[in-house]
């Protein structure tokens, strides 16, 4: 019903004024309508409104029915003007309708009101939970993230120190080849000059041998000649 008030009325949800809407259209058009009415209309109408306030929606259907039966009997009495009378007659009906829809949603309103400050508290209250909760949760984020910035900084520097380890186990290995290297030349080198003193050495033993073999035979000359000159001298 509502709604469709709303849609007649060209209505901004916006600008919504629910309380002063339903408080000022329903009685507005009964006013309108008492003041049209004649006496005995105006009487029923101001009843009805009475019972619509004291008995909500049971008030407004027992009005309606009063309504409905003096219409009936009105129109039943009357000579002239059927229309006007039931116009009327439809126009307070229809106001009677919106004042206690209208009473319904006064009473929905203020009911909101009253619980809405308790709805704010526990809002508040959530809402402190909640932020609790978040500044725990960042609380915890921030010491795992500390943790983790501490760690990577350990395993950086263990990386650094190993990356530096790397490089002078491979400097001292290229030192150690260079070195092998220069070891195996002398090696060469000193084979070789042994070879070559070996060689020389050999020439020596033969040249030794030689010279040996030489003096034997100077001696054996040397014998012989001894022995011819005494042989000589005997002869002498």
């Amino acid at each position: 019903m509502q709604r469709v008030l709303k849609k007649i009325f060209l209505i901004d949800e916006k600008t919504e004024n629910t309380l002063k809407f339903w408080v000022l259209l329903g009685p507005f058009f009964l006013l309108l309508s008492i003041i049209l009415a004649p006496f005995e209309l105006a009487v029923l109408a101001t009843a009805a409104l009475f019972l619509s306030y004291r008995f909500k929606f049971k008030g407004l259907f027992l009005s309606l029915i009063a309504l409905t039966a003096f219409s009936l009997y009105t129109q039943v009495n009357l000579v002239e003007n059927h229309l006007w009378n039931l116009g009327l007659e439809a126009s307070i009906a229809l106001s009677l309708i919106i004042t206690a829809f209208g009473l319904d949603e006064i009473k929905n309103f203020i009911s909101h009101k009253r619980e809405n400050p308790q709805d704010l508290l526990n809002l508040q209250q959530q809402i402190n939970e909640n932020q609790k909760a978040f500044e725990n949760t960042e609380k915890n984020y921030q010491v795992n993230i500390n943790q983790l910035t501490n760690d990577l900084d350990t395993k950086a520097e263990n990386l650094k120190l190993t990356y530096l380890e790397n490089e002078n186990l491979k400097k001292d290995l290229t030192e150690n080849t260079q070195r092998k290297d220069y070891l195996l030349n002398e090696l060469d080198q000193k084979v070789k000059e042994t070879e070559d003193l070996q060689v020389k050495l050999d020439e020596l033993y033969e040249k030794i041998s030689f010279l040996k073999d030489e003096e034997f035979l100077l001696e054996k000359n040397k014998t012989s000649l001894k022995e011819i000159e005494e042989l000589k001298n005997l002869s002498a």
